[in-house]
């Protein structure tokens, strides 16, 4: 008879770790994973054999089910698989995992949000530009109102592959976030009360002087436009913007690159070179 006997939340721990703790005491049997799907995966002896995912099998189906961001899992002792779909060593596996993982994580941040609703180019594809089957199904999905979640879970693809698409496709300019402009602003915004913040938790006039270093740092550093654009709001203590912002990708990461010597020093210059550092860290930790 077979026994449910170990429950866990994704949100809590990963696949991944539930995984290596299955292998490390050499267990058998059944991990079933749930979350807007469901998927299988089955050890011997602390050894993947088999995982399965819709009608994806193999490796790709456990790089796949090792995504999942949320939702549950459960183990079945003593379960075997009908087939077997996986061998050779299981670090092997999980340092794929990994790498996979973090491709994903770097595409992620190159990507608009999973609510954003995408749209096609008015231009159509250049005829030297060559697109795979999957780039073909993505692009067919966008229809101005499908969100990037819908378009990625009705693709079957897969999230990695559905992401490796969606990147190529933005990148080639055939299909685009309407709102980055606005979406990017805000995050620009956020950013620079992100510094004023750190530099003080509680004085007005510390954070109106550091506002005033950053509008100065910006035109330094040729982005007069953008700080003739924000200014302190006493009231709230934090910067705002006097119109709605519009940056592209782009140009918000060369701001914002622009800017970090200029801050880390601002910090040093004045809290020393001990505490100006740990509080330069500590904003870079909450940008991150």
């Amino acid at each position: 008879m077979n026994k449910e006997v170990l429950k866990a939340d994704i949100g809590y721990f990963s696949v991944i770790e539930v995984l290596y703790f299955l292998s490390m005491n050499k267990k058998t049997g059944k991990l079933t994973v749930k979350s807007q799907q469901e998927g299988e995966i089955y050890i011997e002896e602390g050894k993947c054999s088999h995982a399965k995912l819709a009608e994806m099998e193999g490796l790709d189906a456990l790089l796949e089910i090792s995504l999942f961001t949320e939702g549950s899992m459960s183990f079945e002792q003593n379960v075997l698989p009908e087939k077997k779909t996986l061998s050779g060593d299981t670090g092997v596996l999980f340092e794929e995992v990994e790498r996979r993982s973090k491709e994903i994580r770097d595409m992620e941040n190159k990507l608009p949000p999973l609510d954003a609703v995408l749209l096609k180019s008015e231009n159509p594809p250049d005829e030297k530009l060559k697109l795979r089957k999957n780039d073909w199904k993505i692009l067919s999905l966008v229809d101005s109102q499908k969100s990037l979640r819908q378009i990625i879970s009705e693709s079957g693809i897969g999230i990695f592959e559905a992401y490796k698409s969606i990147s190529f496709l933005v990148e080639k300019g055939l299909i685009f976030d309407p709102e980055e402009g606005k979406r990017r602003g805000k995050e620009f915004i956020e950013f620079l009360n992100a510094v004023v913040e750190e530099y003080s938790k509680d004085s007005i006039e510390l954070r109106k002087s550091c506002s005033s270093f950053i509008k100065a740092s910006l035109k330094n550093s040729g982005f007069n436009d953008v700080g003739t654009n924000i200014e302190f709001d006493d009231d709230s203590g934090s910067i705002k913007a006097k119109t709605e912002f519009m940056l592209d990708r782009d140009k918000f990461l060369n701001i914002r690159n622009s800017l970090l010597p200029f801050l880390e020093k601002k910090f040093i210059m004045d809290f020393g070179k001990i505490l100006g550092k740990k509080k330069f860290e500590n904003f870079k930790r909450r940008i991150s």
